[in-house]
């Protein structure tokens, strides 16, 4: 198994890793720090979301430029971009410390009237030691970089994997004795403050990284710089399509179908690291085609197999949740919570789409076109606010979903599949004709775990833990007899040999 497979691995591990903490965390955080405290720590969090879109974009702009030298063998200039990109991440950090202190002189202002003395003094000092946590991750992603650019992926998945699992760990620990919000943040600054340090060891001392600024190249500044402006209008995009529904349901309805609709969301923003958890190793394998080959039939052909591989994962969570979704929600987030099933599944299925052809986000940075899908995904967020609320007014919360979905489908689905094939020449007919196979192999599968389900219904937990068991054999199944080609047959046989190697 090659890096890049490891990594992939290693990162549906860690995602699953994710899901699994989240789903378990976070209901025995609520009931131990109680509602008040938990809801203080999400409003700190999401103000200090909208700062931290400036940092995760520029992470994006280091990795196009660094691999991008990496793979033209022009160690100078890779040793440039990372003094370049230092110096963008200290103006950075100026604008989020400025940007902090305003926050933190209006909050008491915007906020006595709904929090109590006690919890805006807690709050102001959440809110500083989130702003601390953002400069953190700003001034490691040089290293991050670097890391992914030498592919050792398997190095930054464990330390991400290690990490999820410390950190709520320590958490529930302590929270006894000190149950409060403040708590929960300063174990989330330390883990990160220690995985950081080790990011920068690695690079430094491991890979041999140096950091510095042979020159100032104006040139490479601007165009960081306006690569990362894309990135960064899309993900404002990602903050209206993910948070602005639920505003707007709350504006109407109240905080009853708010908390249906968050659960759906819940879900469906669980789905989405599935399909980030491949792409994510590729960026500097495509810096080396594109820059050495410009072999766009050879980036297709990645972008199929890339494709395939992350619909494999995501057929069978979204028919496994199709089957088994309502009861799962039932179990988890209580009854009458039936609405929160439709919600999830309305927006999985074409946010499928996207996360299926997440690789071609890689592609566009790689080929510096970016900037198309950002504007195109920032006009349909806009366009989703309009629908949400002309559908939210006659079906509530399903009329929400069904606009998300809608947009969705229009601007990943509709318009970027016409970008993908017409602008940047990938084979989008041929990477749908690879993925119908799989697609009618997950209906059949499906349709077999419906008549079991019929048959020998789900009537407490343990038995619909054993149908959902039962649920991935017959996939697996199915995909193994129609569906993998000789290449992923291999991949396979390759993961169950090592691990029979190791028992």
């Amino acid at each position: 198994m090659n890096k890049r497979q490891k990594g992939a691995v290693l990162s549906y591990i860690n995602t699953f890793v994710q899901i699994f903490v989240s789903l378990v965390y976070v209901p025995i955080l609520l009931r131990s720090i109680g509602d008040q405290e938990y809801g203080l720590y999400q409003l700190l969090a999401s103000i200090i979301a909208y700062l931290s879109v400036m940092e995760t974009s520029l992470s994006a702009s280091i990795m196009r430029f660094y691999c991008k030298y990496k793979s033209l063998g022009q160690t100078e200039e890779m040793e440039n971009t990372l003094g370049t990109s230092r110096l963008i991440f200290w103006g950075i950090t100026a604008v989020i410390a400025a940007a902090t202190a305003v926050i933190y002189v209006f909050f008491e202002p915007v906020f006595s009237a709904s929090l109590g003395p006690g919890e805006i003094r807690e709050g102001k000092i959440i809110l500083i030691l989130l702003m601390i946590n953002v400069m953190i991750n700003i001034n490691n992603y040089n290293y991050v970089a670097v890391i992914n650019a030498n592919e050792q992926f398997a190095f930054l998945k464990l330390l991400g994997i290690v990490s999820q699992l410390v950190q709520p760990l320590v958490v529930l620990i302590v929270i006894r004795h000190a149950p409060y919000a403040l708590t929960v943040v300063i174990i989330q600054v330390t883990v990160n403050l220690m995985v950081a340090v080790l990011r920068q060891w690695y690079a430094r001392v491991k890979l041999r990284t140096r950091v510095k600024l042979h020159r100032l190249d104006k040139k490479l500044m601007r165009s960081m710089l306006i690569f990362s402006a894309g990135i960064i209008l899309a993900a404002a995009a990602d903050q209206i399509f993910w948070k602005t529904d639920q505003i707007i349901l709350g504006q109407m309805y109240g905080t009853a179908i708010v908390a249906v609709y968050s659960i759906g969301s819940q879900i469906y923003l669980a789905y989405m690291p599935l399909g980030m958890a491949v792409s994510s190793v590729f960026m500097p394998r495509l810096s080396g085609i594109y820059e050495n080959e410009h072999n766009m039939e050879k980036i297709s052909e990645l972008f199929i197999k890339v494709g395939r591989i992350t619909f494999y994962v995501l057929a069978l969570v979204l028919s496994g949740f199709f089957l088994y979704g309502k009861e799962f929600i039932r179990w988890w987030a209580g009854d009458g919570m039936t609405e929160a099933y439709y919600v999830a599944i309305i927006v999985m299925v074409p946010f499928t789409i996207d996360l299926i052809q997440n690789l071609g986000l890689t592609i566009l940075q790689v080929v510096d076109k970016y900037a198309f899908r950002a504007k195109i995904y920032f006009l349909v967020a806009v366009l989703n606010i309009l629908t949400t609320i002309l559908l939210a007014k006659q079906f509530a919360g399903i009329g929400a979903a069904v606009s998300t979905g809608v947009s969705m489908f229009v601007g990943s689905g509709l318009i970027m599949n016409w970008y993908y094939g017409k602008k940047i020449g990938l084979n989008i007919a041929g990477f749908w004709k690879n993925i119908a196979p799989i697609a009618l192999g997950t209906a059949a599968a499906a349709a077999l775990g419906f008549a079991v389900k019929m048959i020998f219904p789900a009537e407490s937990i343990f038995s619909l833990i054993l149908q959902i068991l039962l649920y991935c054999i017959i996939y697996a199944g199915a995909m193994w007899i129609g569906c993998l080609n000789q290449y992923e047959r291999e991949i396979v046989r390759k993961i169950l040999g090592k691990l029979k190697r190791r028992h």
